[in-house]
């Protein structure tokens, strides 16, 4: 045991060493940071290689931001002493996007992050970075299309870092992640087909807010017109179902007049389903 967990932690280090390279080859760069686990991950690094005016990380605020997120953000940039500016965009404006047919994703990444690279232009950056890392690959993710389209560089994925293994780096730097504020947009909420409207947005993100209290690591509010659709992981139903009054109380606050249970539980949509 004892073997494979060295064998695991010099192959950690390779990787991050890899990182750390990739970060200084790309600057001067933008990071676009979301206030997640993994672009936080890429922002603490960079942060240690590169000097202060070398790095800029840029917040997008829109209607499909998770509330508190771009706070949580500058928060972390502050924390590590890097340069942060907000970038407001509005979603609604993208006829394409809210549509909200099943290329959605890319048309999201495709103008928000020409926006970005418009904003890294003009402030004499060179590269925009995300926080693309390996596991993105396997689901279904059709902005990564227009990731690349654009020339957006990914250096987790080049260093081939993955979210277990980024998870275990912020422990091994004594640090807790940012776990309240990872995982996809608001947007995504919002079953494909079905017209992209701030009401909607509001509704979920209000929803979500208010379970936070009752602790549940992995939450997500599905929004069907009048029915909020809940998941949480298979391990929390119990859980969930001794809270139920409570959490349908909340719920129904906001506006749905249903409440139920994804019995499937949450799972990341992979490429195999489609």
């Amino acid at each position: 045991m004892r073997k494979n967990n060295s064998a695991r932690d010099q192959l950690l280090v390779q990787k991050i060493a890899a990182l750390k390279e990739s970060l200084l080859r790309l600057a001067p760069l933008v990071l676009a940071f979301s206030g997640g686990i993994d672009s936080a991950f890429v922002l603490k690094v960079a942060a240690g290689v590169l000097p202060r005016d070398k790095l800029l990380a840029v917040t997008v605020v829109s209607p499909i931001s998770r509330r508190g997120a771009p706070e949580a953000a500058r928060a972390w940039a502050d924390r590590w002493g890097v340069n942060h500016t907000y970038l407001e965009l509005d979603h609604l404006r993208w006829l394409e996007f809210v549509r909200n047919d099943s290329r959605r994703c890319y048309y999201c990444k495709r103008n928000m992050y020409g926006h970005l690279l418009n904003l890294a232009r003009e402030r004499g950056f060179r590269t925009l970075v995300d926080g693309t890392q390996a596991d993105d690959l396997q689901e279904d993710r059709p902005g990564l299309e227009a990731i690349r389209e654009l020339g957006v560089k990914t250096p987790l994925l080049e260093a081939g870092l993955d979210k277990d293994e980024i998870l275990r780096s912020f422990s091994l730097m004594e640090m807790s992640p940012p776990y309240r504020f990872s995982g996809p947009c608001l947007a995504t909420r919002i079953p494909t087909g079905v017209p992209i409207s701030r009401t909607a947005l509001d509704m979920v993100a209000e929803a979500e807010e208010r379970l936070l209290p009752f602790g549940f690591q992995t939450l997500r509010v599905r929004y069907h017109g009048e029915l909020a659709r809940i998941e949480v992981l298979r391990e929390d139903f119990a859980r969930l179902i001794n809270l139920a009054d409570e959490i349908v109380y909340e719920v129904k606050r906001v506006g749905f007049k249903y409440v139920s249970l994804d019995l499937e539980g949450w799972r990341r949509k992979l490429k195999k389903e489609e």
